[in-house]
């Protein structure tokens, strides 16, 4: 046997044979576009969680009429607010639930069950209860009368608003997202970090948590879940990269606080957020933007 010559480089042999070159190339293309397809899935869950964290804001400037009156003064008894409202429905709508006025200035949510009404879809009339004006008649879901706009976002969320095939597909595409999470898949992935930091923030000033703590929380929110992908990726963390992954977290997360803490409304506040985090983190996949090397 022939012993290796000293100071003669030996090269290892190729770790696959010219002849299953088209098939890695072929494999490796698919694995891009199903990256590519799996994308959307986690940038519209990102975003309409995002959104919804905001819907009772929103409801309120959407629905002011309904929700909301100028009346002052002694209330109407609840009996006669829903006689007012079953009058306006007709005698073969059946109530299904009240939500009394909750304070000064707004409205007895009258909900009742129709002929044409879906699977736990009701009819609601927003009454005065000063005047006994009706507000508003809207179609609400659940007894406690959930708004439109927060339905269609809940759906969105869930099903994509596909109805049952969308119930599958967005959990089963967000499901496979650790094995394809490659080039197509890792820039939706990057894009999505910034909804998820300016949500994260919100929900922390939200239940009473300080500033400091809810920017941390933000950009706990935006990057864990990534640092998870990571080691049961078993690539190295991004913690450790120089890419503009959670420098464009923490902007989003930190203009969110800040924001709030200077009055501005939180939709408003979320929308600038995340658009800046997302600016940054663009400008970083298409100019190649990262921080500078470590230099020893």
């Amino acid at each position: 046997m022939s012993s290796p010559t000293p100071g003669v480089r030996t090269e290892a042999p190729p770790l696959f044979s010219r002849a299953q070159q088209p098939l890695l190339a072929l494999l490796f293309r698919l694995h891009l576009y199903v990256g590519l397809l799996v994308g959307p899935f986690i940038f519209v869950a990102a975003l309409s969680g995002l959104i919804y964290a905001l819907t009772p804001q929103l409801e309120n400037q959407l629905y002011a009429r309904q929700l909301f009156t100028d009346s002052r003064g002694p209330a109407l008894p609840l009996a006669e607010q829903i006689r007012v409202a079953q009058a306006q429905v007709g005698d073969t709508a059946t109530l299904s639930a009240v939500r009394p006025a909750s304070g000064p200035g707004t409205t007895t949510r009258v909900m009742f069950r129709t002929a044409d009404s879906a699977e736990s879809q009701s009819r609601a009339l927003f009454v005065d209860p000063v005047s006994g004006e009706i507000r508003g008649d809207l179609l609400v879901y659940g007894t406690s009368g959930v708004l439109p706009l927060r339905t269609w976002l809940d759906q969105l969320h869930r099903s994509l608003l596909l109805g049952e095939p969308g119930t599958v597909c967005a959990p089963a595409g967000l499901s496979i997202r650790p094995t394809v999470d490659r080039k197509g898949l890792d820039d939706f992935r990057r894009v999505s970090a910034d909804a998820y930091a300016t949500y994260g923030a919100h929900k922390a000033l939200v239940y009473g948590v300080a500033p400091l703590p809810a920017f941390a929380m933000g950009i706990i929110t935006a990057c864990v879940g990534g640092i998870i992908r990571d080691v049961l990726a078993n690539e190295p963390s991004i913690l450790m990269r120089r890419e503009l992954y959670v420098t464009a977290a923490a902007l989003a997360a930190g203009l969110y606080v800040v924001a709030t803490l200077f009055g501005v409304p939180s939709a408003l506040a979320a929308a600038v957020a995340g658009l800046a985090g997302f600016s940054l983190r663009a400008a970083a996949i298409v100019r190649g933007l990262s921080l500078p090397a470590y230099g020893r």
